[in-house]
């Protein structure tokens, strides 16, 4: 496993732990893993954002879309909980997309290999902030 792989599946664990914080009885209190798993959030959705802009530094569009997609992130903090995690994790589906437009139309270049670890990942997060988003409803 490469250091890509490697680091990208370990980035995961933040998220997990958040959430089996907010599930359990832990001395964590509740009300604090879903502001962790937010923070989290924000900084890996705006590093994701910057990555995107770095691939084609050269493009006026590319550098308006990671920048929208970074104050997109941030915008979050703004509303309730619930719908703050699925703004994050459409934010998250929208820098993939992003990312397969730009890989489609040779803009940028990334490895078969990155593109799918990205899709994979992506794929996870998104499930992780859905779930995180059940489990702060109210029954």
């Amino acid at each position: 496993m490469d250091i890509r792989h490697l680091l990208g599946y370990l980035g995961v664990l933040p998220f997990i732990a958040s959430l089996f914080f907010l599930s359990s009885t832990s001395s964590i209190p509740v009300k604090t893993s879903p502001p962790l798993f937010v923070i989290y959030s924000i900084a890996i959705l705006s590093f994701l954002a910057g990555t995107l802009w770095q691939a084609n530094i050269e493009s006026k569009r590319t550098a308006i879309i990671s920048n929208l997609l970074c104050l997109f992130a941030v915008a979050s903090i703004l509303l309730p909980s619930q719908i703050g995690l699925l703004w994050l994790g459409f934010g998250y589906f929208s820098i993939w997309y992003a990312e397969r437009r730009l890989r489609q139309s040779n803009t940028i270049s990334y490895l078969d290999t990155y593109h799918t670890l990205r899709s994979r990942l992506t794929l996870i997060v998104i499930f992780l902030h859905l779930l995180a988003s059940v489990m702060l409803m109210e029954f």
